[in-house]
């Protein structure tokens, strides 16, 4: 079957659907047919281009800061590991190391912050990477973060 057949096969039923949901009486539930024609509104094309349309900048803008701020911290990590020797195998794991420090970074500061960010290191370390440098990852993701610049 082609995809014109498939498209029509399948706007037929959404507009059978449709009319049935309206025909039919709310006793299946409160408001079970309108739910239904709701829903298949909600599928229009041009319905989710216009709930999507006014959010695009909005959404590129923070997609944009988070692009930075993952920059920052790939060289922050890069910074230590590269001049540590770490084979291009492992350095992956630093980033994802360093990322997550991003994670709990950026939560608001509380008394418990130091526990989390041991509990990271042990982590790693179970995964086989060195503490020291997971040590110096950390304080140079932290310091990067906390840069002004």
């Amino acid at each position: 079957m082609g995809k014109g057949k498939e498209k029509a096969k399948l706007l037929r039923r959404k507009e059978l659907a449709m009319k049935n949901a309206e025909k039919r009486e709310p006793d299946r539930g409160v408001g079970s047919a309108q739910a239904l024609v709701k829903y298949y509104r909600k599928l229009e094309p041009g319905r989710i281009g216009e709930v999507f349309g006014g959010l695009r900048e909005q959404m590129a803008e923070r997609y944009q800061a988070q692009a930075l701020v993952l920059a920052r911290v790939a060289e922050a990590v890069a910074k230590v590991t590269d001049p540590a020797g770490v084979p291009r195998m492992t350095r992956f794991w630093y980033q994802v190391f360093g990322r997550e420090v991003y994670r709990v970074w950026r939560r608001p500061q509380y008394p418990g912050i130091e526990q989390e960010f041991q509990a990271l290191e042990m982590k790693w370390r179970a995964r086989g990477l060195d503490p020291k440098l997971l040590r110096r990852v950390r304080d140079a993701v932290v310091q990067r973060l906390n840069a002004k610049d």
